[in-house]
């Protein structure tokens, strides 16, 4: 696995407006993304991880570009992605596809699945017609679909199918970089492991990157190379899958390992229980973020913000349990 990053992102802010009124006045914003650092190596998979409202699926839609409005910059393969338009943003999109979590909203219902995965090379004009369709013969073999399933509705499959049939259309461009916004959310767990482990078959066999988003913690471990947890628009933690799972250093990691439900009854974890509920983004608590929910919290976490710091190599937390660094922004 080469370490050089594909796509890099730094200082990602992004506000939504929340309007009232008959004449839409701005009365507050949304505070998704606040301040966001990533890097995604080549070949790799990486896990982002954290609670529902955390800003996870917001900062995938970024990378893809697919939202506009943030602050930051998005780079690619070494260039600056943050501005494009037009044919070279179509262009950045080939090589940057996204997988959807639900399998039958992101499928369009009146079209069948034959022209669905076909519909990135026509919009692309990549091939002549008889190349185009030899492609959709490839794609729907390699990911476990008969010739015969190009001929039915989306409506037709089962949710594993239907997932099957997106990857094939993020597939068909042949993409560095595949965003899966909680791919198996939606699926019962035994078809949660034939999709991962096809996840896992086509990054060995086409030497994919994975950008994985989900909020269950065993699913990540599997499919991981390196995981990032984030809470209320902030990377808390970035470590190694093993790192990670085995000596987690922010309380609000280990908050979610804790309840996290064991396979194995007989192994008991460390209990962490948070106090309370997540913020409201609109209202950001002074200092550190975690800090009204943190059982471990100290005088400096109300008035200061800890920066990401490195403490082992490749270990990265943002707490001042482990660190005395404070964010220059706050």
């Amino acid at each position: 696995m080469e370490s050089s990053p594909l796509m890099t992102a730094e200082g990602i802010y992004k506000d939504y407006p929340v309007s009232r009124g008959l004449l839409g006045t701005k009365a507050a914003v949304v505070h998704a993304l606040n301040g966001i650092d990533l890097e995604i190596k080549r070949g790799e998979t990486l896990g982002l991880v954290g609670e529902s409202g955390c800003g996870k699926s917001t900062l995938g839609r970024i990378l893809a570009r697919l939202e506009n409005g943030f602050k930051g910059s998005v780079t690619f393969e070494g260039a600056d992605v943050t501005t494009l338009r037009g044919e070279t943003l179509r262009a950045f999109r080939r090589k940057v596809q996204v997988v959807f979590q639900d399998p039958f909203s992101s499928l369009n219902p009146r079209m069948k699945v034959g022209s669905i995965i076909r519909e990135p090379l026509d919009v692309h004009g990549i091939g002549t017609p008889a190349e185009r369709q030899e492609r959709l013969g490839e794609l729907m073999n390699l990911v476990g679909l008969q010739a015969d399933h190009a001929k039915r509705y989306p409506h037709e499959f089962s949710g594993g199918q239907r997932q099957r049939v997106g990857l094939a259309r993020a597939l068909a461009l042949n993409p560095a970089l595949i965003i899966c916004d909680e791919p198996v959310s939606a699926l019962d767990v035994s078809i949660q492991a034939q999709v991962l482990n096809l996840f896992l078959e086509l990054q060995e066999k086409l030497g994919l990157t994975y950008l994985f988003i989900s909020h269950d913690l065993h699913v990540v471990q599997f499919i991981s190379d390196r995981v990032a947890v984030m809470y209320l628009g902030k990377i808390v933690e970035l470590a190694s899958k093993r790192d990670l799972y085995h000596s987690p250093l922010s309380p609000y990691t280990k908050a979610l390992l804790a309840a996290s439900p064991v396979p194995d009854p007989e192994k008991k974890r460390p209990v962490v229980r948070l106090e309370g509920d997540m913020p409201d983004p609109i209202n950001l608590p002074s200092g550190c973020l975690f800090h009204p929910r943190c059982p471990f919290k100290k005088e400096i976490c109300q008035t200061s913000s800890p920066a990401l710091t490195e403490l082992e190599p490749g270990h990265y937390v943002r707490c001042f349990l482990h660190s005395d660094a404070v964010e220059t922004e706050m």
